[in-house]
């Protein structure tokens, strides 16, 4: 009897257990599904872009800084999760709703799973929310975590290059005032590197609509290793409001130096290859003892990109060479060591003082305005693997730094290729000291 009373309270209490268990795991069930969609379905990235490129090689890059007040910009959201419907608003710092916004799935600039849409900004401080539908009906709602707060101040990095090698660098921004006149205070730091020295000016007071130009110094010491990322940042802040402020990052790739290559153009060139030249057919052997020498001579013009360090002797001398397009080893190469050159007046000299001059007789590199002009004469080298009447490529190694120019000869020796920036460069400015 006892046993038959002690096995029903004990199934009671068993059955009890379950009923209050499965009751547990229904309302566990229900929250989870809701707990489960937030973790799941967020917003993995949020930014302001606008489109770039060339025409029809646009895409769309992430602004510098934060937006700027009074315009109209374009916002591009990535989510993560499987959803059913995604709408997307702006929500001031205390999580209320300032607006909805538009955004749209795969557009014309986007990834299929991308959304974007121009988005009208708020005057204060807001964040960018998503909520919808999960696949199993759920709701989600996900607030992506950065701040925004359009402003009428607006910086941008000017250099096109991110490769930099040890040395010096100075490097331009602009920094625009989209507001009333202000003054703001500049500052510039990088990524714990301590590469950044300085920015000037410190202090800009800039009308409505003015830009001003700012110069932040870089000094990358030697031995950096290879592949090291600089990341430098730049703000501008109002000396009276810090809530007025905005940057801009430009990161750079830190390597070891090698060969930067710059525009090289060709204005005069001649050949002499006795024997190749047409002017020598059928001439006797011996009856002009000065023409049976081979001859190169050029000149024309030269501009060092950004990233170059400059006409920089320390890393090498002077180097010219001939060759067939895609030859590897080139058929000519001639060279002056550094040891040899001459620098005075922003000109770089040097002059083979022998009688019978055999390899380079004169180099003569000179800087005029944003540009470099240069000429270079060869005597008695060796021109065998050089055709006239073929294509041919002229490289000019100073330093570190090469460039590269196709040029031809007729069979007469003359140069009969120019480049259309040669062409059209009339030079007015002749060197009287061409002997000197």
């Amino acid at each position: 009897m006892s046993k038959r009373i002690v096995t029903r309270h004990r199934l009671v209490w068993v059955t009890g257990r379950i009923v209050f268990l499965a009751i547990f795991l229904i309302l566990l069930s229900s929250q989870s599904g809701f707990s489960q969609s937030n973790s799941s379905i967020r917003i993995l990235n949020f930014e302001f872009v606008e489109l770039k490129g060339r025409p029809a090689h646009e895409s769309l890059f992430p602004i510098s800084g934060q937006p700027i007040k009074g315009v109209i910009h374009t916002g591009l959201a990535k989510l993560a999760g499987s959803y059913e419907t995604a709408e997307f608003r702006l929500v001031d710092m205390n999580g209320q709703t300032i607006s909805n916004i538009q955004l749209t799935k795969g557009g014309a600039h986007t990834a299929r799973s991308e959304f974007s849409g121009l988005i009208e900004l708020p005057e204060k401080s807001f964040q960018v929310v998503v909520s919808g539908l999960d696949k199993q009906g759920n709701i989600y709602d996900s607030t992506f975590p950065e701040k925004f707060l359009a402003q009428p101040v607006e910086l941008n990095f000017q250099p096109t290059f991110y490769d930099v090698y040890a040395g010096t660098y100075n490097i331009s921004a602009q920094v625009t005032n989209h507001g009333i006149r202000d003054t703001f205070s500049i500052a510039a730091t990088d990524n714990d590197l301590n590469f950044v020295t300085g920015v000037a000016p410190s202090i800009l007071t800039l009308d409505t609509g003015e830009t001003g130009e700012i110069l932040v110094a870089i000094t990358i010491p030697d031995g950096t290793p290879d592949f090291t990322e600089l990341i430098v940042t730049a703000s501008a802040t109002n000396t009276t409001d810090s809530e007025i402020s905005n940057s801009a990052v430009h990161e750079f790739n830190v390597t070891l130096r090698s060969e930067i290559i710059f525009d090289l153009g060709v204005k005069k060139a001649s050949i002499r290859i006795p024997g190749k030249n047409k002017r020598d057919k059928g001439r006797k052997s011996g009856k002009n003892k000065s023409e049976e020498r081979t001859k190169f001579e050029i000149e024309g013009s030269f501009s060092l990109p950004q990233e170059s360090n400059g006409i920089d002797l320390d890393h090498g001398g002077i180097t010219f060479t001939l060759s067939r397009p895609m030859e590897l080893i080139p058929g000519v190469s001639q060279s002056v060591p550094s040891t040899l050159l001459t620098l005075k007046n922003n000109q770089i000299k040097y002059k083979n003082q022998a009688r019978q001059v055999v390899g380079i007789e004169k180099i003569k590199i000179k800087e005029k305005k944003d540009k470099f002009t240069y000429q270079i004469k060869a005597r008695n080298i060796d021109l065998s693997s050089i055709e006239l009447n073929q294509p041919l490529v002229f490289s000019l190694q100073i330093g570190d730094d090469i460039g590269f120019a196709d040029i031809a000869f007729d069979r007469k020796g003359k140069f009969k290729s120019k480049t259309p920036d040669e062409d059209k460069d009339k030079d007015k400015d002749k060197d009287k000291d061409d002997d000197n």
